[in-house]
């Protein structure tokens, strides 16, 4: 099968990684996505930057580790990690929204999107 993608050096996700600390100055930072399930015919699976095939961010089990078998939820938790950076981003529009539109930060739903951008960044 025939891609487009170019293969990233080492040194560019050092510039990456290093780019997303100096975009933040409260010193939280991740590798900036998309991130990409690599290898997901086996298991365990790396997730990785979108490009970047030697820089695993890490390595999710897709098998039940009873019955060895490939599970749905198995699989799923890995598009989900996968999907991380673009829920972050998209839980953080949705809290921009929100306080445009006058949502106060104790409103249960604007709480919980505040809640879980913590948690994301660490600080819960």
């Amino acid at each position: 099968m025939e891609t487009n993608q170019t293969t990233a050096k080492p040194a560019d996700v050092i510039d990456l990684m290093i780019q997303a600390m100096e975009s933040n100055p409260i010193g939280f930072s991740h590798t900036p996505g998309p991130w990409e399930i690599s290898r997901a015919d086996k298991s365990p699976c790396s997730i990785q930057p979108k490009g970047y095939d030697f820089a695993a961010l890490a390595k999710v089990y897709l098998t039940d580790p009873v019955s060895r078998k490939r599970t749905p939820e198995y699989i799923g938790n890995a598009h989900l990690i996968a999907a991380a950076p673009e829920l972050l981003a998209a839980l953080k529009m949705a809290d921009a929204f929100m306080a445009r539109v006058g949502c106060h930060d104790g409103h249960p739903e604007r709480s919980q999107v505040i809640a879980t951008i913590a948690k994301a960044e660490g600080r819960a």
